[in-house]
């Protein structure tokens, strides 16, 4: 982030769209809507380009994601939900992506329904590509799911088949370990363990 300079990086949409995304993770989401807007400006300019339609999910991916972190869930699902349609489905990896952020974004909507669907659909695809990550994330926050609900046991369940989907893998995860333990702890306190 920040080693090209901004004539470079608003020149070429991918670059807009990229440095969005980092600077989403690291809280500038006023920046991240001005190089999304740039982004924007530059596909639409060219909509007839091979990889426009590509560029306009991943656009919609990452306003989402600073939508969410703004404030506004509602329409951060819509963004989701428009960046599934137009994101190609060879492009498993980024599916996976926005999936567990729909599902998340749902989950924090209160819309257990979809959460809950939205969840297990990501799980299967990830875990059937042999990913790790997400699937992981995505199980513990059906464990939150659960615990908001009352269904401590439930939460535990998940919990434990996330930790297995690592030990499976045979790989360190620590970032989703790291929920995972969480998450077991938090259970073990309310039950007074």
């Amino acid at each position: 982030m920040g080693r090209l300079s901004k004539e470079v990086v608003t020149r070429r949409p991918w670059l807009c769209l990229y440095e969005a995304m980092n600077r989403s993770w690291f809280g500038q989401l006023e920046e991240a809507n001005l190089l999304l807007d740039e982004a924007e400006k530059r596909i639409r300019s060219d909509v007839s380009a091979p990889s426009a339609q590509s560029m306009l999910g991943y656009h919609a991916y990452v306003k989402s994601r600073v939508t969410a972190m703004q404030g506004d869930t509602r329409r951060a699902i819509e963004l989701c939900r428009t960046a599934r349609e137009n994101i190609p489905g060879n492009n498993l990896g980024l599916q996976i992506d926005v999936s567990i952020t729909l599902g998340y974004q749902y989950f924090l909507y209160g819309d257990f329904i979809n959460a809950n669907k939205i969840l297990h659909e990501m799980i299967r695809s990830g875990y059937n590509a042999r990913a790790i990550n997400n699937p992981v994330a995505g199980y513990a926050i059906l464990a939150r799911l659960q615990v908001y609900q009352g269904r401590l046991h439930e939460a535990y369940d998940l919990l434990q088949k996330a930790g297995q989907l690592m030990h499976e893998a045979g790989g360190k995860y620590l970032g989703v370990s790291g929920l995972v333990e969480v998450g077991i702890a938090s259970l073990l306190c309310e039950w007074n363990d």
